[in-house]
Order: structure tokens, then sequence, then C-alpha cells
């Protein structure tokens, strides 16, 4: 049978790393996010318009006015309306996020009053040792995670290429074909 232990330690284990995946999110993937993209862009533009420079001038598709006509929209405006929604996103996931500590929290501390607290190896723990040896095992799993998550992301994530540059050359095409009427 499992001890009160292990059921203890599992449950802050899945709570405190859902809370540490959204805090490395929001404080380093977004940031690294923005690169990858860029990143991402210009190897694709490299792929698909590499082979055709030197055709520039006779091909519209460079033409300043038009490209010009591409830029997106940079107001202000703009960047308020997309940081409001981010912020919406980030309350409702720390509401979520703070109810299931909550609920995490108060099971442990339910358990750790009323069931017995014994160790794999036997031993007998009081509620302050129960909760102190629980705090201790998932902060050592929190940093294995942190250093895991940063490594993978910032050195296997950020040089991945994930995007299939002859699907989306082919989409592009067709379309430069549509809107040019070839």
């Amino acid at each position: 049978m499992i001890s009160t232990f292990k059921i203890s330690n599992i449950i802050l284990h899945i709570v405190l790393i859902s809370f540490l995946i959204i805090i490395i999110f929001i404080t380093y993937g977004v940031s690294l996010e923005e690169t990858v993209m860029k990143h991402q862009i210009s190897y694709l533009f490299e792929k698909i318009f590499g082979p055709i420079k030197s055709l520039k001038s006779d091909i519209k598709l460079f033409d300043n006015k038009y490209l010009e006509s591409l830029k997106t929209d940079d107001s202000q405006e703009t960047k308020d309306k997309i940081d409001k929604e981010n912020r919406k996103i980030l309350l409702k996931g720390a509401i979520v996020n703070s109810v299931l500590l909550f609920i995490a929290i108060l099971i442990i501390i339910i358990i750790g009053l009323k069931y017995e607290k014994k160790l794999d190896d036997g031993r007998e723990l009081n509620f302050i040792s129960y909760i102190s040896t629980l705090v201790k095992y998932n902060l050592i799993t929190l940093v294995f995670i942190a250093i895991t998550y940063f490594s993978f992301v910032t050195y296997i994530g950020y040089s991945y290429i994930y995007i299939d540059d002859s699907k989306i050359a082919l989409n592009l095409i067709e379309k430069i074909e549509q809107k040019l009427d070839l």
C-alpha cells in the first residue's frame, strides 16, 4: 500500500511543477520565443527567397510600396490590446493554480494531521518534520526540472528547425500565383 507521505509528495509535486512551468514560461520562455521566431523566419526566408534574390528587380513582390503595405499595425493601441489579453490569460492561470495549490496544501495538512506519517525506512515523523521533508524533496525536484527546462529550451529548442520550408514555400508560391493571376 502506498504511504501517506508518498501521496502527499505526489500531490505537492504536481502543483509545484505546474507553478514552476508557468513561472519559467512567463519569465524566460516568452523572451526566448521571440528570438526563436525571428530565427525561424530568417531561416524560412533564406530557404524560400534566397535562390531568387538575383531576380529581385524583375519581381514586383519586392517593390517598396508593396513591402510597405505588408507591414503590420505596430501602434501602441495594438500593443496595449495584446498586453491586456495576455494579462487576462495570466490572471486565469494564476487563479486556477492558486486554487490547486490551496487544495493541495489543505489535503497535505489533513493527511499530515490525521494519518500516520512514516517514511519508507520506517521512521515516524512529527507534523513539522513531515512538512519540512516534503518541502525539501520537492525543492530538489524543482531545481532539477528548472535546470532541464532551461537547458533544453536554450540549447535545443532555440536551434531546432521545426518548420517545413518545402510546404510553406509551396503554399506561398500558390498564394502569389493566385494574387498575380499567373
